[in-house]
């Protein structure tokens, strides 16, 4: 990888990509920024192209919810960089464009296959941008790679992986049902190159007992060669808004139940349950995290997440953990 900027490489990117909108992407990449970020390391999202009326406003416009809290889990301030192009749905077969957090009325009025050919250049300059100023860049995929129809104008899932030679995940909601047919059907309709990439499949909102899955995951790897690295289990009423409302008012009504039956005690305001979320996120197997294509921290960095300057840290052979803030932090070495 060639030097850029002041001596500094490019940073590495993961990529998270689904069998479906709803897989769970949004989620595992905000807890992928926050698990970076509490290793040290400088962390952005980004999603090239996100289709969704969940938007927030931040220092030049618009962009999607899922990149403003990926952002606030990274640490840093959500800017329109990490969603450069945002399409709001209008009806059923029209969509407003918003290029980098600004309606773009031009773009609205091209076709799809059209504005796609115009728009990527724009979105490869702001991810490489991304790259110089940061250590990780965690970026989501849109709803799945495997939609070969589209592939031909893909901005957002095979292309940004290729440009970027991210390490990907393929992720899938197992509470559906037929998550090991999604995973495989998704690995076999990816070109054979791009198969290369994914480094593991995930099973997400898993609930019942483990010993069940057996033996799937062996029998994956021998088709595939990809192993499933993690199994997330089933959590709802974080605070996490969906891109699509019909998974949010699901995950709502799932939420108001257990809460229902477990007693649980509500959050305070909106905003303090989605600081709360931010951090829920991140407890997510370990294992998920250590994997040896993934990038590690320095060792000799160890400043909090926080960056308080005054922040003491107790510490272990593997571990420290910030006082002033309250985060464990693992220091293995790289």
């Amino acid at each position: 990888m060639a030097l850029v900027g002041a001596g500094r490489r490019p940073a590495r990117c993961v990529m998270v990509l689904g069998t479906s909108s709803g897989a769970g992407k949004s989620w595992l990449c905000t807890a992928l920024c926050r698990w970076y970020a509490r290793q040290g390391l400088r962390v952005a999202p980004f999603k090239a192209q996100n289709m969704s009326n969940n938007a927030r406003v931040v220092a030049g416009g618009e962009i999607g919810s899922a990149q403003y809290f990926q952002a606030l889990a990274a640490g840093v301030e959500p800017t329109v960089q990490m969603n450069p192009l945002l399409l709001k749905p209008e009806a059923d077969t029209r969509s407003q464009v918003v290029l980098l957090g600004r309606v773009n009325a031009e773009l609205t009025a091209l076709p799809w296959r059209t504005r796609c050919a115009q728009v990527w250049p724009l979105l490869a300059q702001t991810l490489d941008a991304l790259r110089r100023e940061h250590d990780v860049i965690v970026i989501e995929g849109a709803g799945s790679p495997a939609e070969i129809n589209l592939q031909s104008s893909d901005v957002v899932n095979l292309r940004v992986a290729r440009h970027a030679d991210a390490a990907c995940l393929l992720v899938s909601d197992i509470d559906r049902g037929g998550a090991f047919a999604h995973l495989y059907g998704t690995w076999a309709l990816i070109p054979e190159d791009d198969r290369r990439r994914l480094k593991g499949f995930v099973l997400n909102r898993f609930r019942g007992d483990p010993g069940l899955l057996a033996p799937a995951p062996e029998r994956m790897l021998e088709l595939t060669g990809v192993p499933v690295v993690a199994t997330i289990p089933m959590r709802t009423g974080h605070g996490l808004p969906e891109e699509d409302g019909w998974f949010q008012d699901r995950d709502r009504r799932a939420a108001a139940r257990r809460q229902a039956a477990a007693g649980w005690p509500t959050a305070g305001t909106r905003a303090a349950r989605q600081r709360a979320s931010t951090r829920a996120v991140a407890r997510v197997p370990m294992q998920l995290f250590f994997l040896p294509w993934m990038p590690r921290p320095c060792p000799n960095r160890l400043r909090c997440w926080c960056r308080r300057a005054s922040a003491t840290w107790t510490s272990s052979s593997r571990w420290r953990h910030c006082m002033a803030c309250s985060w464990w932090r693992c220091v293995m070495p790289a």
